[in-house]
């Protein structure tokens, strides 16, 4: 019939998308490293926002749903014409044993990029190259991710955390059709809108905050808690405003939703050692997209009341979030320097003095700093403690050292006498 074969092009189209999409974010993280990596890996969830905003301006000119698919699916045609921009992953290059496309594709980027490159680069490849072949003999298998090198416990949080999290970030858009099909355009583009918002929000969490799991725990809760007030909402103001209204709650938790899925997709792999991360994040990903395919039943509720699926949504929040508090017990951003509290003009003129009054009577050698006039603010702050401690190792050393100085001024005059 039209519905099975409509169904079965769709599941081919998603099977094609989700190879596109994996290979794209296996080439951005090959070809970038250190911060810019993070915000690439975080700011590639932002497309979906920007689908999600620009689905119902495509739905305006098609009244059916099948036009509707194929007007979507086709605008990934425009790849066929722009794949030969699109750059391979010079990792998986050199593992395939092409070093000429590999260092053709190195010299470009080192030209556009105006780096400077090695003259033994040719040599430096090959090493790489027989590297990776002999890593990939000796890749790590599944079960290695619960060897305890990480604790079980926090494996299976993850696992669980990203269960919710992949529900709620897709179930929540199919959710919308409770409140009415009058309003769906609107209400798609408002949570398109909040998923933008909650990306960004996302990655100034990691990039600018040690406790990431933690406020992003706490703030997916919170959104939780909060949609159980849609309750409160009363039946009796008119359907627009009513409608808007429970809007509110929706686009809260989907906000704290992309919040918390930026997060998980960008810091997951941070909790196991560098050479398990593909295979946790394989875990994860096919553990989560496994339990998918039962969220949406969870429309069936509607049938008892068209509250009870964003209710169970807000459960769902509820628990994600605890586990990724859970999760902050062991893991913070560490390379996020703790900020260090203001130094006040008169502790600073006290701890400095004491500083280069210590460093003086020391005879403190100037190689062993930097600057031998410089000092961190944290390490300032330590100073005034120091000198205490080292007041009172003075302080009880006091008694034994005059203890000593009568015992030889007796043997003085005991001598002088005899």
């Amino acid at each position: 019939t039209n519905f099975q074969l409509h169904i079965y092009f769709r599941c081919l189209t998603s099977i094609a998308c989700t190879v596109i999409m994996s290979a794209g974010q296996v080439i951005l993280m090959d070809i970038t490293d250190g911060r810019a990596k993070t915000i690439v890996t975080t700011l590639s969830e932002l497309f979906w926002g920007i689908g999600l905003i620009l689905l119902p301006g495509i739905s305006i000119f098609f009244d059916s749903w099948s036009y509707l698919y194929v007007a979507i699916s086709a605008s990934v045609l425009i790849l066929i014409f722009v794949h030969r921009w699109i750059a391979d992953s010079p990792r998986w290059l050199l593992s395939c044993d092409k070093l000429d496309q590999a260092l053709e594709q190195l010299l470009n980027s080192a030209t556009l990029n105006h780096r400077s490159i090695p003259l033994d680069l040719e040599e430096k490849l090959a090493h790489q190259a027989k590297h990776l072949q002999q890593e990939a003999t000796c890749a790590p298998r599944y079960w290695s991710i619960w060897d305890k090198s990480t604790e079980r416990q926090y494996i299976c949080c993850v696992h669980v955390a990203w269960v919710g999290a992949i529900i709620l970030h897709n179930v929540t858009l199919l959710m919308i059709r409770t409140m009415g099909t009058e309003y769906i355009h609107v209400n798609t583009v408002c949570l398109g809108l909040s998923e933008v918002l909650g990306i960004f929000i996302g990655l100034y969490l990691i990039l600018y905050t040690r406790r990431r799991w933690l406020w992003c725990g706490q703030l997916l809760t919170l959104a939780g808690a909060v949609t159980y007030l849609i309750w409160t909402v009363p039946n009796t103001l008119k359907p627009s405003r009513r409608v808007g209204f429970e809007m509110i709650f929706w686009m809260f938790l989907k906000f704290a939703t992309a919040v918390t899925f930026a997060v998980l997709a960008t810091c997951t792999g941070e909790i196991v050692s560098s050479e398990k991360r593909p295979t946790l994040m394989y875990s994860v990903v096919t553990h989560s997209r496994f339990w998918l395919i039962f969220g949406p039943s969870i429309a069936v509720t509607i049938q008892f009341h068209n509250l009870i699926p964003i209710t169970v949504l807000a459960s769902l929040a509820v628990i994600t979030g605890v586990l990724l508090c859970f999760l902050n017990r062991a893991f913070w951003n560490m390379e996020k320097p703790r900020v260090a509290k203001v130094l006040t003009p008169k502790t600073y003129r006290r701890n400095s003095s004491a500083e280069l009054l210590r460093r003086s009577s020391l005879g403190t050698k100037s190689e062993f700093y930097d600057n031998s006039l410089t000092i961190s603010i944290s390490d300032l702050w330590l100073v005034n403690s120091q000198f205490e401690t080292i007041t009172e190792q003075e302080d009880a050393a006091a008694p034994k050292e005059k203890y000593e100085r009568e015992r030889e001024n007796e043997k003085q005059i005991s001598e002088e006498h005899l």
